[in-house]
């Protein structure tokens, strides 16, 4: 039976996205998975982790949502372009 890859992916685990992010490079070289990483745990993770997510695979489009009003809980969507 074919492996069936999964379609979406969410990392929030207090500042260690980037480790996360790192294993699961072989699912974001596929770019068939969309992912939703926490962006606020620490100051670089804004531009760091779309930024590693680029490197594996620069065919996503990239979206910033905040879920509370002052800004916290900051979450960087990458979607494959075909989506």
């Amino acid at each position: 039976m074919p492996e069936i890859p999964p379609t979406f992916v969410k990392v929030d685990i207090q500042g260690a996205e980037p480790d996360a992010l790192n294993g699961a490079r072989r699912l974001i070289t596929a770019g068939k998975t969309a992912f939703a990483a926490c962006v606020y745990h620490a100051q670089d993770h804004l531009w760091s982790i779309p930024l590693l997510i680029n490197d594996l695979n620069p065919g996503f489009q990239y979206f910033l949502r905040p879920y509370m009003p002052e800004g916290w809980d900051l979450i960087c969507y990458a979607v494959p372009s075909e989506r």
